[in-house]
């Protein structure tokens, strides 16, 4: 099994715009190993979201706490954000990220 690195960002409020919106930035705050994991025939079937290609499973070392307290991830060059953290092997987590637009 291949393991790349995996880099883990929070959404960090920087200020507000003329409207009050908040205005956020990402900020690095851990990092891992991973992997993307594979959707099996009988995923696809189940998942009413509909898999698409921007929504992929990864497979982590990282803990708990960490994969919770992420808002986005970076793995293998490219940004996803987190959808859902579904799965905690032992010392495996298993997330749902779809692909991050800014």
């Amino acid at each position: 099994m291949r393991l790349s690195p995996i880099f883990l960002f929070r959404k960090v409020e920087t200020g507000k715009d003329e409207l009050l919106n908040p205005i956020t930035s990402l900020e690095k705050f851990g990092e891992s190993v991973g992997r993307f994991s594979n959707w099996s025939a009988e995923e696809i079937a189940l998942d009413t979201r509909g898999v698409t290609k921007t929504t992929r499973k990864i497979l982590t070392r990282l803990s708990k706490v960490d994969c919770d307290a992420a808002d986005v991830v970076e793995l293998e060059g490219d940004r996803y954000e987190k959808t859902e953290l579904t799965k905690n092997y032992g010392r495996w987590r298993l997330m749902i990220v779809t692909k991050y637009r800014k």
